[in-house]
Parts: C-alpha cells; structure tokens; sequence
C-alpha cells in the first residue's frame, strides 16, 4: 500500500475532510502533532535538540568533550524552550560516552537528550533570532522609558544600562546587542521602526508607559510557559498535550505592567488551557500583558495586528438576571444582561449524553461554550459552597442507564431529586421514571449549575461574569491572545 494511502487510512478519522486541510490552522496543528508523537519527525529543524548519534558518535569529540564537562562539573545546559537545567549527576543514570541511559535533573525531572538545545558547542550556529528579539525588547524598553519616539543615536549604552524596565535573560548583554544593531543597520532601522510604532498602540498599551517592562528570555517570560507546561502534562490524548508552545502564543517579546507580572507569578496549576487563555486573554484586554510577535520591518512603520482577542470584545459589565426552570425543557435557560443586552446562557448536553456544557445565545455572544471543569474552576476560585459538577456527563448518564446495577446509583439520584424539589418542585419520581437519559442528564447537570447561582449570593455576578469570559475566550480554540508587530 502506498505510505500515503497508509497514513489516511490509519488517521483520516481524525480530520473533518478525511484528510488534513493545510487552510485549517487546527488541521496543521494536529498534523504537526501526529507526526512528532507518532512519527519522531519535527517540520521545523529549529526545533530539534541534541540527537545521540551527532554528540557521542563518529567524529564528534568535542561535543561529546563538552557534553562530559557540563554533566559532570554541573554546569547549565539549555533546553529547547530557552530553559536551563542542570543534571544530577549521581541521580542519572547516564553513560556520557555512549549516550545511553537516564537524565534526571536538580529539579527531580527526568529528561530526553532530545529536549536539550543544540547551543554552539553541540553544532549550533550563533543565534541571531534571539539578538533581534532581545534588541526590539530593549529598544522597547528605552521608547517606554523617555515615552517618545527614538532614534539611533538613543541605542547607547549610558542610556540602556540605567533602564529599570527592561528584563532579559543571560544569553545576550547589553553591550552585545548595541555591538548587533550598530554592524547591521537594517536591523537598526527595523528595531527602532518597531519600537516606535508599538508605543502608538493606545488600544493595548492602555496606561502610562513608564508601567510597563518589556522582557525577553527571562524568568518571567519562562514562568508563563512553565504554566502552559504544567497544563499540557494534565491534557494527554488532546491536541493541547503536545502542540509546540508557538501555537498557544507566537509572542517574542512580552509587555507587562505590575500587575501583569503579580498576577502569572501568582499562578500553580490551572484548570485547562481554557482557564488560562481566559486569565492571559484578560490581561491583554486590560492592558497589563501583551505579547507581541516580531516581524522584520526596516524600512518603514510596521503594520501591527491582533489575534485571538474575542475576549476585548466582551462588555465590562456582564451580571446575572434571571433563570426559569421547567420538567419539560431540556436542560435550563440563563438570562443575562450582556452590556446592556438580553442574551441567554443555553445549559445542556450538545451530543445526547455527551458534552455538557454552557453555550451564550445572542448575537454579540454566540458560539462560546463553557465545559464542566471549567464551571467547577470557577466555583472553586470564587469559594462558593457546594459539591462540584460530577466530572464526566457521560459516566452520569451511564449510571443512570444502569439503575440499581450501579453502586453510585443511589447517590447520583438522591441529589437530582434534592435538587430538583429545590428549584423546580413538583412530582420528581415521576418525571424521573419517564424521562430519557439523555434528558435526564442534561437537566441534572443544569440544575448543579443553577444551585451553584443560587449558593453564590453576592457573588452571582463575578460568577456568571467568569462563566461568559471563560467561555468566549475559547471561541478560537487553543491560541491566546498576541499582537504581531510587521504583520
């Protein structure tokens, strides 16, 4: 069979079309994915890491010579993301002539020789990517700072060396990316239009400019990422689980404001990446973390453009009015004022006994959906007090379907009709003996939510506020909000 036909007949399943349509963003992503995971093989060379038979094989001493001196004296290496780790040496059980065997870092982690970066001294050329960001990030920093346009003449070292808004990481010095953009007056040209165009940008930089810090490649740039991170280890089998960082957010260089920094520094583990778009995509919206992607203009004013930024669309005031309950209507209806208009939050299953979620109704609001781990996220941020959603519609319409079969039956049935005499009344036996499943689940899952409203009190709004942002901020799928500097 030819590999092709092979590949389609294995993986068709998984697109709409049968096959990946190279139109479709999440079509490539999920490509891109399948053939890493399944298929070891990277699309972008840019993002492959040491391989064996390059640092421990053939002709390759001196590679292999600093990889030994690294693993042993216990010296940073650096990881494909911009990270850095050093291997316990004692705790690895690792063959540093052969290749073989197991990296274990200062941190506990085990690590693929893979997830290293090729740096110089394994191959690597001198990477000039990261001299261009990290220059438009200092210059940036320096238009923030005077809060005016700039010029060549202001890319000095006695002017950038008392700036208190600029972070970056250890891989590039000052006085290294002035000695950069001082031999290549394109990149000059390019980094100053940059910095000079972005600092127009009122829209997103919405406050006094001397707030905001620009960073490139440092501790806070990484502890955004380390988020991401910890999400897609909790997301196996999805498409957030393996897709490259890039994906979720392309940004080379962040902006942030204090409250930006306190707020991603606050964070452990959160909910889903849903969750963390909402948090991301409302600090853009705010002002007070943008990410901007980096594109060569040299000659002229780049053009900026936004992505994934739903979110800002959404109305500061989003409050809850009114529900109404009926035995006859699947699942329930939420009404709420959407900036001053009527739209209507539909409680549901989308697929039978699958896929409760919440989905907004109206014509500013339609198409976001908010799951179930994701109303017990918030209930759980905002301390209302009651037991979360059961995790999965489909176990709960199994256990319905199987009755007294079922050890859980009998305690899944007891708080529907606890719930159900609380916020609807009437004759629940009855309308739980002729009800589908597929009914019955849906109006089981709405009525949790409902009771959630209710035990929230006076923080019903925050609460209905949250569920609407969370749920349009999905809207584009697994991407955050960016801006592209040269688009």
């Amino acid at each position: 069979m030819d590999p092709i036909d092979k590949f389609l007949k294995l993986y068709s399943y998984k697109f709409d079309k049968g096959y990946p349509n190279i139109k479709d963003e999440q079509d490539v992503l999920l490509l891109e994915n399948m053939l890493k995971e399944d298929f070891d093989i990277v699309l972008d060379e840019s993002k492959q890491g040491l391989k064996k038979a390059k640092v421990f094989g053939g002709s390759y001493k001196s590679r292999q010579e600093a990889f030994e001196d690294k693993f042993n004296n216990e010296k940073p290496f650096t990881l494909l993301d911009g990270g850095e780790v050093i291997f316990n040496k004692d705790k690895s059980n690792f063959n540093t002539t052969t290749g073989e065997g197991t990296l274990v870092g200062q941190d506990g982690k085990i690590y693929k020789l893979s997830s290293l970066k090729k740096t110089k001294e394994f191959g690597g050329k001198d990477n000039v990517t990261a001299k261009q960001e990290a220059a438009k990030a200092m210059a940036l920093a320096l238009a923030f700072s005077q809060n005016s346009p700039i010029t060549d003449t202001d890319i000095d070292i006695s002017n950038i060396s008392k700036l208190s808004n600029l972070s970056l990481g250890s891989e590039n010095s000052i006085e290294n990316l002035i000695k950069f953009l001082d031999g290549d007056k394109s990149w000059m040209d390019s980094t100053i239009n940059t910095a000079n165009e972005l600092i127009n940008q009122t829209q997103y930089f919405t406050q006094d400019l001397g707030n905001y810090t620009s960073h490139w490649g440092d501790s806070f740039t990484k502890k955004i990422y380390e988020v991401l991170k910890d999400i897609q280890k909790t997301s196996k089998g999805s498409i957030v689980a393996t897709m490259d960082s890039n994906k979720w957010n392309p940004s080379d260089i962040w902006v942030s404001t204090e409250k930006g920094r306190k707020t991603i520094n606050a964070l452990s583990q959160v909910e889903d990446i849903g969750k963390y778009n909402q948090i991301i995509n409302d600090l853009f919206c705010q002002g007070d973390l943008i990410g901007v992607s980096l594109k060569k203009s040299a000659k002229s004013a780049p053009k900026i453009k936004e992505f994934n930024t739903a979110n800002c669309s959404l109305p500061q005031s989003i409050t809850f009015k009114s529900f109404k309950t009926s035995p006859k209507k699947a699942g329930e209806e939420i009404v709420i004022d959407f900036g001053g208009k009527e739209t209507k939050l539909d409680l549901r299953n989308f697929a039978v006994t699958k896929g409760f979620s919440g989905e907004m109704k109206g014509t500013e609001a339609q198409a976001g959906k908010v799951g179930i781990s994701a109303i017990n996220a918030i209930i759980d941020d905002l301390g209302i007090p009651l037991d979360k959603l059961p995790s999965s519609s489909t176990t709960t319409a199994k256990i319905f379907k199987e009755k007294d079969s079922n050890p859980d039956y009998g305690s899944y049935k007891a708080k529907f009709k606890e719930l159900y005499n609380e916020h609807i009344g009437g004759d629940f036996d009855s309308f739980f003996e002729t009800a589908t499943d597929a009914f019955k689940t849906g109006k089981f899952y709405a009525l949790h939510f409902i009771d959630a409203l209710d035990k929230a009190g006076d923080k019903q709004d925050e609460f209905i506020s949250q569920v609407v942002r969370y749920g349009m901020s999905g809207v584009k799928g697994v991407s955050s909000s960016f801006i592209k500097s040269g688009a």
